[in-house]
């Protein structure tokens, strides 16, 4: 089974069947000792990874942030880093969570709409300009539209915008366990370089923010009672802002990515959706349960515990496989088919962001920009087909799947 299990790990180009065939053998959860000192266990049913998700006490994400073989290159950034919410438990996260809601509840969201609209036909716009029949979508739009995105809510002037997206996938690379192991001394110095550059400009922004407010979120989160007298309220404030350039940025953009792959793969689901725009919503819902962008997240097991007749001890990594989980036959009917109108009856929600105490923070901007997007999108290319190279697989990540290349045709 370890072979398999390491396979699976180490970036296929389609993990799907191997997806399959592990979430159907024996009890779907299973035992790689090679991951790390003490090996992990792999949940790939439905069940067993909301049991995980649905247990913070017993399966720890602060207990699973820091990976075992973190670089000593990243010091200079990684206090920051592992101070996001998402890394928490307890009290600080609740504490946290509640800064980032209140937040996004005051002005910002009044404004939230509008920035994504704006960014989605500023894009579109460009390609207008350009002229082309074919674009690579992944570069010219998915790359382009979350970081955007996240730079006018943060509060970002536009000319930063490219060093922003610059720093946050250096950092995402420093940081993935992955690409930051295969990656060479100099770029992962590089990479540090390029994170620290990150927090320094966020945080000379936060403090010319609490001098002069505005309306975005790093004004409000610099002027949120939630921080107010801690010891670490700076480090607090800048790690939130940096989940929303990094996690927000590749996740998204991936997303972006399986969505459109999907369109140019199902013809006839493109054709329905460009006739009813009002069918997007619920098409997003069904590709983020069918070709999710997070596929692997871990927590810790901080207690022994029992999964799938399994004794876990206590320190032992537990592996979710959201989107084994997501085609999953016990909880969807006809899990391989992609359905548009899935999620208006009955079926459970998918566990793209992980439900439970650590739902995902930037759920609803992620499907407000994928709903924005594929709207736009299909309103001025409706006729989007194949371009002329193939794309190819992202394979560098086992935790994130997605494309690196996806030439598009956007008129015949």
């Amino acid at each position: 089974m370890d072979d398999l299990l390491e396979r699976l790990m180490g970036g296929q180009d389609d993990p799907w069947p191997l997806y399959d065939r592990l979430r159907e053998t024996g009890a779907g959860v299973h035992y790689l000792s090679g991951f790390g000192n003490r090996g992990a266990y792999l949940c790939f049913r439905h069940a067993d990874v909301v049991r995980v998700y649905a247990d913070p006490d017993t399966f720890s994400s602060a207990a699973a942030a820091r990976p075992e073989a973190a670089d000593r290159a990243l010091d200079r950034f990684a206090d920051v880093w592992w101070r996001q919410a998402t890394y928490r438990d307890g009290p600080g996260h609740q504490r946290l969570r509640r800064a980032m809601k209140t937040a996004f509840s005051g002005p910002v969201a009044d404004t939230l709409r509008a920035s994504v609209e704006h960014v989605a036909d500023d894009v579109i716009a460009r390609l207008f300009l350009r002229g082309r029949a074919e674009i690579e979508f992944m570069c010219e739009v998915a790359a382009e539209v979350p970081v955007a995105v996240a730079a006018r809510v943060i509060g970002v002037g536009a000319a930063d915008r490219d060093r922003f997206t610059a720093w946050a996938r250096s950092l995402l690379g420093a940081l993935d366990p992955d690409t930051c192991a295969a990656a060479g001394p100099h770029a992962r110095a590089a990479a540090a370089d390029a994170g620290g550059e990150l927090v320094e400009y966020l945080r000379r922004l936060m403090r010319a923010r609490r001098a002069e407010p505005r309306a975005d979120l790093v004004s409000a989160l610099a002027h949120s009672p939630e921080f107010a007298g801690g010891p670490d309220h700076d480090a607090e404030v800048l790690a939130q802002l940096v989940l929303m350039l990094t996690a927000g940025n590749d996740t998204t953009a991936t997303l972006l990515g399986n969505a459109v792959h999907l369109l140019l793969e199902l013809p006839e689901v493109r054709g329905r959706l460009a006739e009813r725009p009002s069918g997007v919503e619920a098409a997003v819902e069904e590709v983020l349960r069918f070709a999710p962008p997070v596929h692997l997240t871990a927590r810790v097991a901080v207690r022994d515990a029992e999964l799938g007749g399994h004794a876990v001890a206590a320190g032992t990594p537990v592996i979710q496989v959201i989107p084994a989980a997501n085609r999953d036959p016990r909880a969807y009917t006809d899990p391989g088919t992609f359905r548009v109108d899935r999620f208006d009856g009955s079926a459970p929600a998918h566990l793209s962001f992980a439900p439970g105490r650590h739902h995902c923070l930037g759920d609803h901007l992620a499907r407000l920009e994928t709903r924005v997007l594929l709207s736009r999108f299909l309103a001025h290319f409706p006729a989007l087909t194949r371009g002329s190279m193939p794309a190819l697989p992202r394979t560098a990540s086992a935790r994130v799947r997605g494309w690196e290349t996806l030439p598009v045709r956007l008129r015949p």
